[in-house]
């Protein structure tokens, strides 16, 4: 059993969650997801979409309307925001509910980011590179050094959490979910994901993470209408 699937009352956690797309107006988070965790869904999974409502101040407010429940931030983007402003944010986060977040990180909707202005050079780069920085933060770590994509000067966090805190990623194509065996925790897969579809992906994931001989309990989840 998983560290973040945590048994309640000594039962097994379902695992059908729910997801909170961040259409949801604002003041209908925290009462859903009382709901969601009365009406016995082991997990719920808060998407950031943008221009509509935040992730980190969505999760954070789904977990302080909630006992137990895990609450997970899939996805943000890798570029939107910087890792080490990411890694600040989920490290307050973590620090706040402990084992009990879980955040994602992907590239984005290309269009979203179009709107922004945001390049789409070295896509996976990106997400690799803020995975890696994120995950080396949150463990404590100081970082200067300057990658293709992100550069970082004696960045260190002041409140880093007290314990593992996983990472996963939202990712669909062949070398993205190769690259998520390879570096995360977990991915997720879209709402168009068929079975076929999903077992391809996981022998993808599965492919990325023997060829650099990663042994962790990679979580597959994903979303359905």
């Amino acid at each position: 059993e998983s560290r973040r699937r945590p048994r309640v009352n000594n039962e097994r956690v379902s695992p059908v969650g729910l997801v909170l797309g961040s259409v949801m107006p604002p003041e209908l988070i925290a009462p859903t997801a009382r709901l969601a965790e009365e009406l016995g869904f082991g997990e719920l999974w808060y998407s950031e979409d943008c221009f509509f409502s935040g992730g980190a101040s969505g999760v954070t407010a789904a977990l302080a309307a909630t006992e137990r429940m895990p609450v997970e931030l899939g996805i943000v983007s890798a570029v939107t925001r910087h890792p080490a402003i990411n890694a600040m944010e989920f490290a307050t986060i973590a620090r706040m509910f402990p084992d009990r977040f879980t955040p994602g990180i992907g590239l984005g909707v290309p269009a979203w980011l179009d709107q922004m202005g945001l390049g789409q050079r070295y896509a996976l780069t990106a997400v690799r590179e803020c995975v890696a920085s994120i995950r080396r933060l949150l463990d404590g770590e100081e970082l200067t050094e300057t990658g293709k994509v992100f550069s970082f000067d004696q960045v260190k966090l002041t409140h880093a959490p007290a314990g593992y805190v996983p990472i996963v990623t939202g990712m669909v194509n062949e070398k993205g979910l190769r690259m998520s065996g390879e570096i995360a925790d977990g991915t997720v897969l879209s709402v168009l994901a068929s079975p076929a579809y999903t077992a391809w992906a996981c022998d993808q994931i599965k492919a990325g993470a023997t060829a650099v001989a990663r042994e962790s309990d990679h979580r597959v989840t994903t979303f359905t209408l």
